[in-house]
């Protein structure tokens, strides 16, 4: 589904993926890279790109990725092991930057 897919300001395009990855594909549509994530990756909510070219992503299990342009990890928060519960929802707001609010 194209509502689930994140575009950077390069027209790369972020794909989560039902295996558990987040894929970069070029203009030309090359693979640029894949990167796994502990969980499946949701797919009602499209991967957020920062200014600088960090991507965001959730996982099923409320893990939040921050992802390098160059698809390296640049950090992992881990949500169930700091709160125990499950109660962070995705939200976008400008400048396109992640926020999360209790439910």
């Amino acid at each position: 589904n194209l509502r689930f897919l994140g575009i950077g300001p390069d027209g790369t395009i972020y794909a989560p993926s039902l295996s558990s990855h987040l894929c970069a594909i070029d203009t030309s549509g090359e693979l640029k890279w894949a990167y796994q994530v502990d969980f499946q990756i949701i797919t009602y909510a499209p991967p957020v790109i920062g200014s600088d070219g960090t991507i965001y992503l959730r996982d099923d299990f409320y893990d939040v990725y921050a992802i390098e342009k160059s698809g390296k990890l640049k950090w992992h928060f881990q949500t169930w092991e700091h709160f125990g519960i499950r109660f962070f929802q995705w939200c976008r707001s400008e400048p396109r930057m992640p926020i999360w609010t209790a439910c």
